[in-house]
């Protein structure tokens, strides 16, 4: 989503040139965040993984956890991404005035991108806290029994650090 701003330059045409410039640059890139790649070790994308816990799934789905095959019937979506990020809104943007500052350190300094950076590794951090407090969402009532037993817990989003340290952000050029 786009929004027209107006600003007011003081500085001269000099320093108009240099705020145009990186401005451009800026709407040239763009910030990627989750998980950016990546599998389990019996070759499952993590990605995939973390689209079902996102968005949910009714697909009955049987895999190997320590050792053991269980079988769930689907689960209601558990967000860790969507719903964080939108109820942290400006919070991404950092406290008043960040990014503004860096963006004016860009025009001192030539582009570097910091502004996307530190968005990126602020909606990273958001991402990652979800799994300290299991995700917004419900861990279905139909667990089994044996599936529980073999986690050691009912909480949805702990069962391993993978997809958690997989949540990643970077810098790449807008298409």
């Amino acid at each position: 989503m786009s929004k027209n701003i107006s600003i007011k330059i003081e500085g001269g045409k000099e320093w108009a040139s240099k705020i145009k410039d990186v401005l451009q640059k800026y709407a040239n890139h763009e910030a990627h965040v989750g998980v950016l790649g990546g599998t389990y070790d019996d070759g499952t994308s993590i990605a995939l993984v973390g689209a079902e816990h996102e968005f949910g799934s009714f697909k009955e789905r049987i895999f190997n956890y320590k050792g053991k095959t269980i079988k769930i019937k689907g689960y209601p979506s558990r967000s860790w991404a969507r719903v964080p990020l939108h109820r942290a809104g400006k919070k991404i943007l950092g406290e008043k005035g960040m990014i503004k500052k860096m963006i004016e350190l860009d025009c001192q300094h030539g582009y570097t991108g910091v502004a996307l950076k530190y968005m990126g590794n602020n909606g990273k951090e958001l991402m990652r806290q979800e799994f300290l407090t299991s995700g917004q969402g419900t861990w279905p009532r139909n667990m089994s029994a044996e599936y529980v037993e073999a986690k050691g817990h009912d909480t949805p989003l702990r069962d391993g650090d993978t997809l958690m340290n997989s949540i990643d952000s970077e810098v790449v050029k807008g298409q």
